[in-house]
């Protein structure tokens, strides 16, 4: 089977190809591509895998644009840590849909899922929408309603309806309440993504909200956003370029 990863992050594409190769030996990884200008780049020159294991969200904007600009009918395999782009994520032919931090067991998940689809014919075979809506359904039964915080000797645990915002700052990441209380998480961005439901967004790579949490949005330069808060905060929240379209969407349904 001939892979190729499409992730901007080098050292979750190299974690990436580690755990593919543990799962299947018999695995050739082709390339680890870091953007969507590369990716396109590749498939003109390469052709096309097997099998892609993609982020979904990359320095020059949504990986989307790779498999509908290239016409697409190869399997994908969705490695993000946001799940609210996961319908989007099966329009363009995504077979499966892993959240960060995936493990061992995640992708031998997936790579059973895309053999069992071999023999069908997969390029030829429609979406599996009712696969998809199971998978989420999956997803958000398998979400906490707190987590721990640990403040010295204490654990405290926090609702998740309480976190108004949570952000990194000089490489820690913060928690903050709706009632001003400022915690340190012990999960990296990644995880704390994953853990929460969908009426957070991750705005950019530093940033989570919550929907109620967020009071105004204006224009901001270079057709990003600007977020105003509800609670008193003093960096500025963005919307990244790539995310405009979706943090709307995002807004408009919550």
């Amino acid at each position: 089977m001939k892979v190729v990863i499409v992730e901007d992050e080098s050292l979750m594409a190299d974690l990436l190809s580690s755990k593919l190769l543990q799962a299947d030996p018999s695995i050739t990884i082709l390339a680890k591509l870091p953007s969507i200008k590369d990716a396109i780049d590749y498939i003109e020159k390469n052709g096309f895998p097997d099998l892609f294991f993609s982020d979904i969200e990359l320095t020059d904007g949504l990986s989307f644009e790779i498999f509908k600009r290239t016409q697409n009918r190869v399997p994908i395999i969705f490695c993000t840590a946001y799940n609210h782009y996961a319908l989007e994520a099966f329009q363009v032919y995504g077979i499966d849909y892993i959240l960060k931090p995936f493990d061992l067991q995640d992708l031998e998940r997936a790579l059973t899922k895309y053999r069992s689809l071999i023999g069908a014919a997969v390029e030829r075979q429609p979406i599996d929408y009712q696969s998809v809506l199971q998978f989420i359904s999956q997803q958000k039964a398998e979400q906490k309603n707190s987590i721990l915080i640990y403040k010295g000797d204490e654990i405290l645990p926090l609702k998740l309806e309480e976190i108004a915002l949570a952000g990194l700052d000089h490489g820690s990441l913060y928690i903050y309440t709706f009632n001003l209380k400022k915690y340190v998480a012990e999960q990296n961005m990644e995880q704390l993504s994953a853990l929460l439901p969908d009426d957070f967004y991750r705005l950019n790579r530093q940033f989570i909200i919550n929907r109620k949490a967020v009071a105004s949005v204006s224009q901001f330069f270079a057709r990003k956003l600007l977020v105003y808060p509800t609670i008193k905060f003093d960096e500025k929240l963005i919307v990244s370029k790539a995310n405009v379209k979706h943090f709307l969407q995002w807004l408009e349904a919550h």
